[in-house]
């Protein structure tokens, strides 16, 4: 997301002064996808311009760590890293 907004600025757009960003997700479910695409569908057809809809970004992340994969590159994880994992796969 950093390099996307340093990109938006050198283009000259500021958030807040002439770009909104609408921060939403999924919630973690994949099957949520229509919905939101459903919204942003419903805006153009309304007459909104597609340059005009907010970018938006995820609320919540989900660290999933995979410890087999790490195991196999010799990668040993941090137990305080293991701690804020979402989801390990072992």
């Amino acid at each position: 997301m950093k390099t996307f907004r340093e990109r938006l600025r050198e283009l000259g757009y500021i958030e807040g002064q002439n770009i909104t960003i609408e921060y939403r997700n999924l919630e973690g479910k994949v099957e949520r996808l229509p919905e939101l695409a459903a919204e942003i569908v419903d805006k153009i057809l309304e007459g909104t311009k597609p340059a005009d809809i907010p970018v938006e970004r995820p609320k919540k992340f989900d660290l999933v760590i995979n410890l087999k994969a790490a195991k196999q590159i010799g990668f040993t994880v941090p137990p305080e890293v293991l701690a804020r994992a979402s989801r390990i796969i072992r």
